[in-house]
């Protein structure tokens, strides 16, 4: 939703971004990405992240506001 995707991104099944632009990245099952650029990141399956950053890798299950 209002997103920017790729290239080069992956997004699993229902994982939910808005407001963001992703490039070269992977986001996990069940992610929610939100009001964030990432890039060359990985976000694991059911992980939260909110704010702004340019790179980032965070674990299965996890929630990161920044």
């Amino acid at each position: 939703e209002n997103s920017i995707i790729g290239p080069h991104t992956t997004i699993a099944g229902n994982a939910h971004i808005r407001n963001s632009i992703l490039i070269n990245s992977i986001i996990g099952e069940g992610a929610s990405v939100v009001d964030i650029t990432l890039e060359n990141s990985i976000i694991g399956s059911n992980a939260n992240v909110l704010g702004s950053i340019n790179s980032l890798n965070i674990s299965d299950y996890s929630e990161l506001s920044l």
